[in-house]
């Protein structure tokens, strides 16, 4: 039990450190991108590709080209995301895993998600309700996604994202 305590406090501090990571990385790269467009509002389009450029980068290249199935923070973690049948991850898997899982279905708790949301609602503020309905689907799929993954105990406690991408995050030492 106290394995399994440890294991989910390291996924934990991991999501909020990698969490915090990307955000900073993408209001610098929004801030650069903003200076270089000669539009009204680039701030806002700057919001939504580096939010975008980040997610790709940090959450699917370098796990993929950099340390395999690793951020920064999993890797200081000793945590590792796999495929579910405990081969490599493919690019495929990673952009199922991070752009429809994590952005889309479970994006209330992922800065680049809120982002876009949020420009959005600044660019049209006609899509408040829709936006609004979208918020409270996203909060009702991360607690499900909470759920899943509590009572998944046998299996590397599976998230939503991890089951759509047939991934899992696995604890690096014991595989190593």
């Amino acid at each position: 039990m106290m394995k399994t305590f440890a294991y989910l406090v390291r996924r934990f501090f991991a999501f909020g450190a990698d969490w915090y990571i990307s955000a900073i990385l993408i209001n610098l790269l929004a801030n650069g991108i903003s200076k270089l467009l000669p539009i009204e509002h680039s701030i806002h389009v700057a919001i939504i590709i580096s939010s975008l450029v980040v997610s790709y980068l940090y959450f699917v290249l370098v796990p993929i080209k950099v340390w395999k199935g690793q951020t920064l923070m999993k890797r200081m973690m000793y945590l590792k995301v796999i495929s579910d049948n405990d081969s490599c991850l493919n690019v495929c898997k990673l952009i199922v895993r991070y752009f429809v899982g994590c952005l889309i279905l479970e994006g209330v708790i992922f800065i680049p998600s809120s982002n876009i949301r949020s420009v959005l609602l600044l660019i049209v503020p006609s899509l408040e309700g829709l936006l609004v309905m979208v918020n409270y689907a996203m909060m009702a799929t991360s607690g499900l996604s909470l759920v899943m993954m509590l009572i998944d105990y046998k299996h590397n406690f599976r998230m939503l994202h991890d089951r759509i991408s047939h991934t899992k995050v696995v604890d690096y030492a014991k595989i190593s």
